[in-house]
């Protein structure tokens, strides 16, 4: 039987707590990786190192804090097997992409430290698995909805990666 009550544990909001954490780490170390590690995106993978962040990088990173917890504070209430419910894995899955790309890979093509892989790695990969594995045991979710819905949040993160890559002028469309 599908449950149809509401989120029994606070487990979208520790999410959020999760995000929060990890877009910290990335605030407090970015400025300076940057600094001693730039020239390595160009000489190790080909890539020209951005610029040292300014208030438009911090906006963004608060933006992705404070956005998705509105999305939870909108979502979290959502029953089972609903577009609310699925939203949140969307949501979710989109921050592991991340985790994934750019921090794990980044990582390891540069072999070492970039901001934002440790909270990536012990946090946001962590979280997600128990965010999906606790959807799927409490039936919040069923395995077609669940991929579909991390389907579409690799969709919307590549898109949005791209659209970034673009703004940026690292690549030119």
């Amino acid at each position: 039987m599908v449950k149809s009550s509401p989120h029994p544990t606070p487990l979208p909001w520790l999410g959020i707590a999760v995000i929060a954490l990890h877009n910290l780490e990335e605030a407090i170390t970015v400025r300076t990786w940057l600094l001693c590690h730039g020239g390595a995106l160009q000489a190790r993978i080909g890539i020209e190192p951005p610029s040292i962040p300014s208030l438009p990088f911090y906006a963004a990173l608060v933006t992705v804090t404070v956005g998705p917890a509105i999305w939870v504070l909108l979502a979290h209430r959502a029953r089972s097997n609903s577009l609310g419910e699925y939203s949140l894995a969307v949501l979710f899955g989109m921050f592991f992409a991340n985790a994934l790309v750019p921090h794990v890979a980044g990582a390891i093509a540069l072999r070492g430290y970039v901001p934002g892989v440790l909270t990536a790695v012990t946090l946001v990969i962590p979280y997600f698995y128990w965010f999906t594995v606790h959807g799927l045991r409490s039936q919040r979710f069923t395995w077609p909805g669940l991929l579909l819905a991390l389907a579409i949040a690799v969709v919307i993160y590549i898109v949005a990666g791209l659209a970034l890559l673009v703004s940026g002028g690292l690549i030119h469309s």
